[in-house]
């Protein structure tokens, strides 16, 4: 994507994401805020929550988002999905590689949060993610494989109250993902 941020699953949500049309967004997992930087840049009147279960991840971005103002909001959560929950209606709900690293109750829990905040008539779920897609790219597939042969071999390496690792253990490095009930 511009400024060298996600690379092309963020390039190709950029390209969807109309956020000249929004008015409020919401990013679950906003890491340093990269994303959100980036569009608030380009988009001036839009307004953009965001949460995040690092102490770090939020310092850093409330910096870098401090020149966005009152427009720019994030929150430190313990990581769980119903810090998804959003009290108002929102044009985007946004998620980059975060989804990834939670477990498929989890996962289905965010995007019903997403389902329940978005905006009926503009609202728009964008996702960016790796995993599980593994079979339709050797480099998703690679990529999955290490941090799996990783947690196998060092498990310290992955916190063990994390999403990540909660989500390794589960699926025991599988590879594939539990199906989602009907």
């Amino acid at each position: 994507a511009s400024g060298g941020y996600g690379g092309p699953a963020v390039e190709a949500l950029l390209s969807m994401a109309a956020f000249a049309d929004a008015e409020s967004c919401v990013e679950f997992g906003c890491g340093q805020a990269k994303l959100a930087n980036l569009v608030l840049a380009e988009h001036p009147s839009l307004r953009w929550s965001a949460v995040d279960q690092s102490p770090e991840m939020v310092a850093l971005a409330r910096a870098a988002m401090r020149p966005h103002g009152r427009r720019f909001a994030v929150a430190l959560t313990g990581g769980e999905p119903e810090a998804a929950a959003v009290p108002q209606r929102v044009d985007r709900f946004v998620s980059t590689y975060v989804l990834d690293l939670l477990s498929e109750r989890d996962m289905y829990a965010v995007l019903d949060s997403a389902e329940r905040a978005l905006d009926p008539e503009r609202g728009l779920l964008l996702l960016a993610g790796i995993t599980w897609g593994w079979r339709d790219s050797a480099r998703t597939a690679l990529t999955t494989l290490l941090w799996e042969a990783v947690y196998r071999v060092r498990p310290q390496t992955v916190p063990a109250d994390s999403h990540l690792s909660r989500n390794l253990r589960e699926t025991r490095g599988s590879g594939s993902p539990e199906t989602h009930p009907p």
